[in-house]
Parts: C-alpha cells; sequence; structure tokens
C-alpha cells in the first residue's frame, strides 16, 4: 500500500475542509516548495493535488495552475520519481492534455465523466438539476460539463485512459459531484463498476462524511461497496482511499481489511501533526 500525502489547494493556500464543506476550512501557513521537499525526501512515492476552487467552479484558475507548476518543478528537482495525481475542475480534453503536458502524471477526473454517465443512465437533464437546487447550486451545463463526450474521447487513447483515476466521492449511498455540493442517488459500486466495463484502471473512493473530520476510515462501508463489485472484475485494477485517516491504527486497519487497497491518502493528520509520514511510510508502503 502506498501512502499518499495529500495538498488542498484554494487558490495560493494550502488548507483543509471539514466534509468538503468550504465555511469549515483550516489554512496552513506552510510554503509549497518547502512541503512537496520534505513530503519527497520523507519517502512519499506519489502526492495527491486537489484544486478546490476548480471542484466546486469547474475552471482552475491561475494562481493554482501557479502553484501546481512549482509543485512539478519541485518533484523534479527532488525525486523525480515521486508520481503527482491531480483533481479538481478538470473537464475538458484541453486540459487533461495540457496538465499531462505540464508533467503531471496522473488525473483525477469526477463530474467531467460522471455527469454524461449519468445522463445516459436514464436520468434527464430535469433530473440534474432537481439535484443541484437541493444542493443549493444553480446546475450549468456549460460549467460542469463542457463536453459531453469526454468520457468517449478518452477510450479513444488508450495511453491517456490508463493515467486517468475514476474520482468516486459518496456520502452515504449517493454520489457526490461538484465539489461534493450535489448528491446523486447512485450508489458507488454501480459506478464503480460501469467504469471498471469502461476499461478504467485506477479509482479514488473519497467518504466525503469523513474527509477532514480525522474520524478514521469506515471499512465497513467500503466493505459493503466492494461485495457488489464482482472479485473478477477487480483483479489487478487500483484502489486509492481517502477520507477520514488519524493515525497508524487508521491505516493498519485499512491494510489488515479484505478491502483491495492500492493506496491510502492523507491529509489533515499529517498537518496536524497525529501521524508522522516517514514512520508511516517505512512501516506500510
Amino acid at each position: 500500500m502506498i501512502i499518499i500525502p495529500a495538498i488542498d489547494l484554494k487558490k495560493n493556500e494550502i488548507v483543509r475542509l471539514y466534509q468538503g464543506k468550504f465555511e469549515e476550512s483550516t489554512s496552513y501557513s506552510k510554503d509549497i516548495v518547502s512541503l512537496v521537499k520534505e513530503f519527497i525526501i520523507k519517502g512519499a512515492k506519489r502526492l495527491h493535488i486537489i484544486c478546490l476552487l476548480g471542484a466546486k467552479d469547474g475552471i482552475i484558475g491561475k494562481d493554482e495552475e501557479k502553484t501546481i507548476k512549482k509543485i512539478i518543478e519541485t518533484r523534479n528537482i527532488f525525486g523525480s520519481d515521486c508520481k503527482i495525481q491531480l483533481g479538481g475542475g478538470i473537464r475538458k480534453t484541453e486540459e487533461v492534455e495540457y496538465f499531462f503536458n505540464l508533467g503531471i502524471d496522473y488525473l483525477i477526473i469526477s463530474t467531467g465523466i460522471i455527469l454524461p454517465f449519468i445522463l445516459g443512465s436514464g436520468f434527464s437533464i430535469g433530473d440534474i438539476k432537481l439535484f443541484y437546487q437541493k444542493g443549493g447550486k444553480k446546475f450549468e451545463k456549460q460549467k460542469e460539463f463542457p463536453e459531453i463526450d469526454l468520457l468517449d474521447k478518452l477510450d479513444l487513447d488508450k495511453n491517456i485512459k490508463h493515467k486517468i483515476i475514476v474520482g468516486v466521492d459518496f456520502y452515504n449511498n449517493n454520489i457526490a459531484l461538484s465539489g461534493w455540493q450535489v448528491l446523486v442517488p447512485l450508489q458507488p459500486s454501480y459506478i464503480i463498476n460501469k467504469f471498471l466495463e469502461s476499461g478504467f484502471e485506477q479509482f479514488i473512493l473519497t467518504d466525503v462524511s469523513r474527509d477532514g473530520t480525522m474520524k478514521g476510515i469506515d471499512t465497513y462501508i467500503l466493505k459493503n461497496i466492494f461485495d457488489k463489485i464482482p472479485r473478477e472484475k477487480i483483479s489487478n485494477k487500483k484502489f486509492i482511499i481517502a477520507g477520514g485517516i488519524k493515525n497508524e491504527t487508521d491505516v493498519q486497519n485499512l491494510q489488515e481489511s479484505n478491502i483491495p487497497v492500492f493506496g491510502v491518502v492523507i491529509g489533515k493528520a499529517l498537518y496536524e501533526g497525529s501521524l508522522d509520514l516517514k514512520q508511516i511510510i517505512k512501516q506500510f508502503q
């Protein structure tokens, strides 16, 4: 299991949200270059970068873009074998190509490919508008999925497809989209099954109810999700788990579970000092 430190960006700030709520955020006055260097020196083989406003608004801003470039430059200097996975607001083919050319190794895409999939699963635009309304957000088609055929385009390029991580963010039995503000009544196991059938190989599952809370991973919920996915589909696929890690015991519980875990994302526990990155990497990676 690989240990993946998280860096959540809001413009040029490093922040952590509580259950994805922008009104409940904590800012950390850390220099991004020093932080990335520290993570790599301590043994991190992959970094998890999320543009929070991009996930919410569907656009990665100039401040976040500058910070992403700094992260890539720092990685290239201190540990070129450390991979970077980036998510939050990537919804166009040109953005996919741009960030891969910039030096990003993996892209996390959720809303941009799941919303078109939902439309093809029997839901109407009216249904989607209602889901957004319930989340207190106006549905803007050109912002939420500007390329309705993005999924088809990714299908055509196998070299790109295997570097895409499908973002399966869930709250209870609902899929969370658009910066986790919108809930859609589809089970995460259903989404995973369908995208496995479409040939995707990497997934990140984030329990929104636990993200930023340091309440630990709920292995029971995760087991229920994976119990609904045929084991033969899971073989040789990579599943990353995120949301709630507080300490070494949480990582241990996840490793000892029957869940097919490739990696675990750890965020707030690192910034609050409840977990030692070097030690946890030495023990589990």
